[in-house]
């Protein structure tokens, strides 16, 4: 039977639910249903019936209670709609779930939502959970025995965890995600500039918008303080001085000894909170000297790249989540007599030549999920997951021209810098990483046996022969294809990225057409005729295919406006007499050149710049286009958008992909739309295939889009006869118009 107390506390919980129900009710009108759960999961109020979405609604309960979450939840819901769930946190854990169902909206993504949301619920989120820690508190004997017992273990679990997931990025960050809502704080950040760490975490509970801005402008003023004095910055007061912000803050050096300060991390709390205490400050030194001691033993304190341990576990960890038969490299660099270096210059020119080579190895040289380490004194491992060996080597034939252009030691007698590279493909690590770096290590030596300033690939005898046997047999079939015109063209649609009925252009896509009639895609013939120089034999049948098949359209192209894109190779960029046969192919399909525009892969361009160029100049001045294909990949891109006369750049499909989730991707799209508007180049991005990421797209001021969320492609001749039904129709409107 239930005790008199406890009968009371629960009609006063009882009675705050319904009462924060309400008031729910008003900060969220548009929610078609509200619901309030406790934390042990129960029902305690709600409003309209959301029955039939029981399945969706009880997983995202069942993520916050009893799965712990902390983080707002959203789900489609099958009619459309949004369900949204709000944890309302004390001490990192959810106490209790605002479950709320909304309409979605036209032009508003679900992000959006989720945020809007989140900012109107803040204040009802904020006061419900004093409330119910007051309940709490008063249901509690032994309060302040049980806070001590529970702050503890929270500590100790907390910093297990740390390093049980020492090999996750995202460690730290929940880390610290969870100490700044235990410490009731508003913001925390971690600042580790040597090792590129930069993290900040804002309060889903005790929201305050001004302090990311406040803490970006003191934090030249944290950093200073703390490699300065290398002890903690307490405030209380708070402070109307230029370099403190309006906050309350906690500022702890990060020092995993006592010689060594690596960065800090800052926690900030309004002014209307509780002061930070000494328990608050143990916590802050505690969490700070284990992320230090974890950062020693994860990073090279001299370059700040990888471990050997760290990367081994980085490695696996990336290689997991990827497809099983995707191709990877290793890219095993040396530094060339850098024994010389030393012995003539001195170990600190030794010291600057490895710093310089360790610099390269990051973006933009190398790809964002690259992941690199220095595993000896002159030595350096990268892993190039998605690479074949060919994009490897371009890549690091790339580092290897960036550090030749680059010198050591006293301006009167500084030594140039040289490497070589070796390179292994590999496709998982399941018997450990020491078996490829010992091959890629193998072909290094080999480049060092041919002399400095090159790259070799490692083949494995077994693998080498197994593709070769292929090989001979992909190629077989390429050259009777070749013979017997067993290839046709598809197209997809280029639309303006403000209109999507806007057609702009078409690019020509290749199928190879098998014995039993199956389409072959691309990829599966391609990569042989690279290999075997036959992409140039492909070029032409392509080229001259488009030209015959784009020639009784040419008048309903000319009419709209609409190009037709034709790729060509690195290849046939080599071949004196390539330009000639395009020309004569045009005047032989009577297609006018400005309907036409050739495009090239930025790393072919790169690979061959003087002759690209010339081929580009060449077809501009005979009225050919000419566009930048997988733009932004290669090294120094936008100064190659400088030299290079082109009309059109085509920005890669990895910036368009990850643009909402990657903010260095919306940066590197947002500079490459700023550099074409400034050029007068237009500007289109390539594998658009969600609405939010078109939308994005638009506002960045991007010209066209290409993807499937505009247009699959379909053979070639089926969309030049939809384009001219569609131009016939819009000119019978305009004349019933008139």
């Amino acid at each position: 039977m239930e005790s008199s107390g406890s009968a009371k506390i629960r009609s006063t919980t009882e009675a705050l639910f319904a009462s924060y129900g309400d008031l729910a009710r008003s900060l969220l009108p548009s929610a078609v249903c509200l619901a309030l759960y406790d934390s042990g999961g129960d029902l305690e109020w709600s409003h309209g019936d959301a029955r039939h979405h029981d399945g969706v609604l009880g997983k995202l309960l069942q993520e916050i209670i009893p799965g712990g979450s902390i983080e707002p939840k959203l789900a489609q819901l099958a009619d459309s709609s949004l369900a949204v769930a709000l944890p309302v946190v004390l001490d990192a854990k959810p106490i209790a779930v605002l479950l709320a169902q909304l309409p979605s909206q036209a032009g508003r993504s679900d992000r959006r939502i989720l945020n809007d949301t989140v900012g109107s619920a803040a204040p009802l989120l904020d006061c419900m959970c004093r409330e119910l820690n007051q309940l709490s508190r008063k249901a509690m004997k032994s309060a302040t025995l049980s806070e001590r017992t529970e702050e503890l273990e929270w500590l100790f679990a907390i910093t297990e965890n740390l390093h049980s997931n020492s090999n996750d990025p995202r460690a730290i960050s929940q880390l610290m995600g969870a100490a700044v809502e235990r410490m009731k704080c508003c913001f925390g950040a971690v600042v580790v500039p040597e090792h590129g760490i930069d993290l900040t975490y804002e309060s889903l509970v005790n929201i305050e918008i001004q302090a990311p801005g406040a803490f970006e402008r003191s934090r030249p003023y944290f950093m200073n303080f703390i490699q300065r004095r290398k002890q903690p910055l307490l405030a209380n007061k708070v402070s109307g001085s230029a370099n403190m912000p309006p906050f309350k803050l906690l500022v702890v050096p990060i020092q995993p000894h006592k010689d060594k300060t690596l960065g800090f991390i800052a926690f900030l709390k309004q002014a209307s909170k509780p002061n930070f205490g000494r328990r608050q400050m143990f916590l802050g030194r505690h969490i700070g000297h284990q992320i230090g001691t974890l950062l020693e033993s994860q990073y090279d304190l001299a370059t700040g790249l990888l471990t050997r341990n760290a990367f081994g576990q980085d490695v696996q960890r990336l290689l997991a989540t990827l497809p099983k038969d995707s191709e990877h490299c290793l890219v095993y660099f040396d530094i060339d007599r850098l024994h010389v270096i030393n012995d003539t210059l001195g170990f600190d020119a030794g010291d600057e030549a490895i710093v310089r080579v360790a610099d390269l190895l990051r973006p933009p040289a190398l790809p964002d999920d690259a992941i690199a380490c220095r595993i000896g004194g002159d030595s350096f491992i990268v892993l190039l997951p998605n690479h074949d060996t060919e994009k490897a080597c371009a890549r690091a034939k790339n580092v290897i021209s960036l550090a030749s252009r680059d010198s050591v030691g006293p301006e009167a007698s500084r030594v140039s810098l040289s490497m070589r590279a070796g390179v292994v493909r590999i496709y998982s690590v399941e018997g450990g990483i020491n078996g490829p770096l010992a091959n890629a290590q193998m072909a290094c030596k080999s480049a060092k046996d041919h002399g400095g300033n090159r790259v070799e690939v490692y083949l494995d005898i077994d693998d080498s022969m197994m593709r070769r046997r292929t090989d001979v047999f992909e190629v077989a079939n390429l050259r009777s294809a070749l013979v017997e015109s067993r290839f046709c063209l598809y197209a997809q649609r280029i639309v303006s990225a403000r209109d999507h009925s806007q057609v702009s252009g078409i690019e020509c896509l290749i199928r190879m057409v098998s014995e039993n009639g199956r389409i072959v895609p691309p990829g599966e013939f391609l990569p042989s005729a690279q290999r075997y120089q036959m992409l140039q034999a492909i070029d032409h049948w392509v080229i001259s295919k488009a030209l015959r098949e784009i020639r009784p359209f040419r008048g309903t192209l000319l009419d709209s406006r609409i190009n037709v894109a034709i790729n060509i190779s690195g290849q046939s960029i080599q071949d004196e007499v390539f330009i000639e046969a395009i020309e004569r192919w045009l005047v032989e399909s009577m297609v006018a050149p400005a309907l036409v525009r050739f495009e090239i892969t930025e790393m072919a361009a790169i690979s061959n710049l003087a002759r690209a160029e010339r081929l580009i100049r060449k077809l501009r001045q005979y009225g050919c286009g000419f566009a930048l294909d997988d733009f932004g990949t290669g090294v120094n891109s936008l100064s190659y958008l400088k030299s290079l006369p082109v009309t059109c750049v085509k920005i890669d499909g990895s910036f368009t992909r990850d643009l909402l989730s990657n903010n260095r991707s919306d940066v590197v799209v947002k500079t490459i739309v700023q550099l074409c508007q400034s050029l007068g180049i237009e500007c289109v991005a390539e594998c658009v295939e969600s609405a939010p990421i078109a939308l994005r797209l638009r506002e960045l001021q991007v010209d066209h889009v290409q993807g499937y969320l505009v247009h699959m492609p379909e053979p070639m001749l089926g969309v030049l006869e939809s384009l001219q039904s569609e131009a016939s129709q819009r000119m019978h409107r305009l004349h019933l118009a008139q």
